[in-house]
């Protein structure tokens, strides 16, 4: 199934959902009953997962917390289970690689047959041509590339205005990024998707008239960060997107009640973006 379809399709689950659940697990998060081990992380990140399925469209696992406790092997064999028994669900490879050449030809095999990831972050510092060995998979992969995040200092740098090399109108460096990454996608390669934090709505609405509405996003944000959802669902309607939460899900219990508090937390998340969708009708 390409990526596209596949998306929509998760997205279609129940009475809709965009939820993207984010597996940031930190050991010294979890409840006392995991142990601070890959083999903990493994259990605790099953058991969440097991709870909030049914009101998530995506998993977004995040490569650092797993690479720094030495439990890659451990996220091969989550993927590889979270595929077999949620063939409904999403799952991201939250790496941000960019780089040029063979070394980014290695991140794209890293991702897309080592972990088996449906689609990646992306990191298009580097230029363009950082994209192409990702792209090759082939349509039923997808790519969010950074564009505006959710970090408080993001304006610094990705507000700024950009005049571009061509002479062209200036505009904010977050657009042109934007621009220059989905110009790179085909018809026979990944979909290219962006990653536009909740903190900064109007830079979404910002991607009018430059973002074809067949480029999704992934949106981080919302809860811990302050990002405001209304704004945000208003804005990114005209796009396939999914609103992620990681903490507010991951650790809304260190109790025997962690997963029902963690279905608790998807569930209301699920039902407050509908209703907001319903409100921008």
């Amino acid at each position: 199934m390409d990526f596209t379809s596949r998306l929509a399709q998760a997205c279609q689950k129940g009475p809709g959902t965009r939820v993207c659940v984010g597996l940031d697990i930190d050991p010294a998060k979890m409840p006392p009953a995991f142990s601070k081990t890959p083999e903990g992380m493994r259990d605790f990140a099953l058991a969440i997962v097991g709870a909030t399925h049914k009101f998530a469209a995506v998993l977004k696992t995040n490569l650092a917390f797993s690479e720094a406790e030495g439990a890659e092997g451990v996220l091969a064999e989550l993927v590889q289970e979270f595929r077999r028994k949620y063939p409904d669900l999403v799952i991201i490879g939250d790496g941000k690689p960019g780089d040029i050449g063979n070394t980014a030809k290695k991140y794209a095999k890293k991702l897309f047959q080592r972990y088996q990831f449906h689609a990646c972050t992306f990191n298009g510092y580097l230029g363009p041509s950082s994209l192409e060995p990702f792209l090759k998979y082939g349509p039923d992969y997808g790519v969010f590339a950074l564009a505006r995040t959710s970090n408080k200092d993001a304006a610094a740098m990705q507000d700024g205005m950009y005049t571009p090399p061509d002479g062209g109108e200036p505009m904010p460096y977050y657009l042109w990024m934007a621009r220059q990454m989905i110009a790179q996608q085909t018809d026979a390669s990944a979909t290219v998707g962006l990653v536009m934090g909740a903190t900064s709505p109007e830079q979404i609405k910002g991607l009018q008239g430059i973002v074809p509405v067949r480029h999704p996003l992934v949106i981080p944000g919302i809860g811990i960060q302050g990002g405001d959802l209304a704004a945000t669902v208003k804005n990114a309607k005209p796009w396939s997107f999914v609103v992620n939460s990681s903490r507010e899900i991951l650790y809304g219990s260190s109790g025997e009640d962690f997963a029902e508090v963690a279905a608790r937390t998807a569930e209301i998340l699920r039902d407050q973006i509908n209703e907001q969708l319903a409100l921008a009708a």
